[in-house]
């Protein structure tokens, strides 16, 4: 047990945990403690922001092709099953070189 304790201790996660314990007993502690969360979540919170605007770009941009394609199709360009397999194999030619 006492084994398990000092591995616990002496690892990162169980370093950080002393420090905020210790850091907890004053007030100038519990206030940079304070002050590290809040900064933490702001980090936290401006990432989400980041990553909803970049999955809505995303979006945007496939339903613009979605749209494309419908519109294509709606033109009757030809053969569908030929648009698809030229298209395919021009993906392929593209890819090996």
């Amino acid at each position: 047990m006492f084994e398990e304790l000092a591995e616990l201790v002496l690892s990162p996660l169980g370093l950080v945990l002393l420090v905020i314990l210790g850091a907890g007993r004053t007030e100038e502690g519990r206030k940079a403690m304070r002050k590290a969360a809040k900064n933490a979540v702001k980090a936290g919170y401006y990432l989400r922001e980041r990553g909803n605007e970049l999955v809505d770009e995303v979006r945007e941009q496939t339903s613009d092709m979605v749209a494309e394609v419908k519109a294509e199709i709606a033109q009757g360009n030809g053969n569908r099953r030929a648009e698809v397999k030229k298209t395919l194999g021009s993906s392929k030619k593209e890819a090996s070189e």
